[in-house]
This record gives structure tokens, sequence and C-alpha cells, in this order.
């Protein structure tokens, strides 16, 4: 499991660096791989990404976590579109975090997943216009709703990982508190720049589509 798990993340790092070259900046925010599933109580729900702070070396940042169970089970195309979807409200936590000047501990551990977007307007105000920040493949192929991505994925989990006793959390574990969440500059002078476009008109990202 151990190595599967490590050659998935070569796969995500490229899907990543693959983002980046085609993206408006050159960097994506970190990713995390668990080695673990995500579920519910009642096992019924399956979170597969996450979007919060995460520790990178010494330094925290607005990263992404894929559960590890999901990780393995998607293919390709699904782990860039479950990247896509968690990148973009890293970059939405960034904005807010330089829009508003809120302290970094007051970020910290704030934890955006699947189980939060039942809700589409709670979404649409949680979400970023992909093509603020994406190329023009990935613009094509974002998926607004988490529910949207990796269809048949809550069954691959219960099969494949839940029902061997392959290890198992209810959510991604959040980390103890830091004095300073880093914030690429690239990424924040972009932030600053859509700040100041969308100053003084309101967003409504879902007609964007």
């Amino acid at each position: 499991m151990r190595q599967e798990l490590e050659e998935e993340r070569d796969e995500v790092a490229e899907i990543r660096a693959s983002i980046a070259k085609q993206a408006v900046v050159d960097v994506m925010p970190p990713v995390v791989i668990t080695g673990d599933a995500w579920v519910d109580r009642d096992y019924e729900e399956y979170l597969h990404v996450a979007s919060g702070v995460v520790e990178v070396g010494r330094a925290m940042q607005f990263g992404v976590k894929l559960s590890g169970a999901s990780t393995l089970l998607a293919d390709g195309l699904e782990l860039r579109e479950l990247l896509l979807h968690g990148f973009n409200h890293c970059f939405w936590l960034i904005r807010h975090a330089l829009q508003d000047g809120a302290p970094p501990e007051e970020c910290r551990s704030f934890w955006l997943d699947c189980r939060m977007f039942d809700d589409e307007n709670f979404e649409e105000r949680l979400s970023e216009r992909p093509a603020d920040w994406f190329g023009d493949h990935d613009v094509q192929l974002f998926k607004w709703r988490a529910r949207d991505l990796f269809l048949g994925g809550g069954n691959a989990v219960m099969h494949e990982w839940v029902i061997p006793g392959l290890p198992c959390t209810e959510a991604p574990s959040t980390y103890p508190p830091h004095d300073v969440i880093t914030i690429d500059p690239e990424v924040a002078d972009h932030c600053e720049e859509l700040n100041a476009r969308d100053l003084c008109q309101p967003r409504s990202p879902r007609r964007q589509r």
C-alpha cells in the first residue's frame, strides 16, 4: 500500500505541475495525500478532497488534502478534477484572507469539504471563477459542485477500502496552531489584482460558466 501511494504521489505531482504550467499563475497550492479514507459515521458519505491549511516543512500554507483511498482509486482525469476543485477553494481562501485582512490564526483551521456544498448559494460564495486562475483546458474540465467529482467513487471506497478494513477517519485532521501562514508572492499579487478589479462590482461566478 505504501509503495502504491508513493506512485500516486508522483502522478499527483505531475498533474499539479501540468495544471500550473497552463494556469494564470505558475504555482499551485501544496497537496498532501493521507493514508486513509474519510467517511461519516454511517459510512454513507465519502470525502475525497478538502481545502484548508496544511503543513509544508516548517511552514503552514493554504493547500489541499487528498484522501489516500480516493487517490488510489481515482483515475488521472478524476484526480485532475479533484485537484482543480480543491485549488479553486484554496484561492478563494487566500483572496478572502487578503481582502478582509484576517489574521492567519483565524484561517488556519478553516476546512472546506464536499458535505458543505449541497447548498448552491454557499458553494458559489466560496468559489473563484476558474478562468481567473486556470488555463482554458482546465476551465472546461472544472466541476463546480463537489458531488459531481469522482462519480461512483463512494462505492469504490466502500468495496475496495472500507469493507477490507483499511484505515478510515471521519474527517481530515487539523494541524496545531501556527503563527504564520505563508502565501506565495505571485499568488498574493494576483489576488490583489482580482480584489482591486472586483472592488466595485458584485461577484457572480456561476454566470461565467
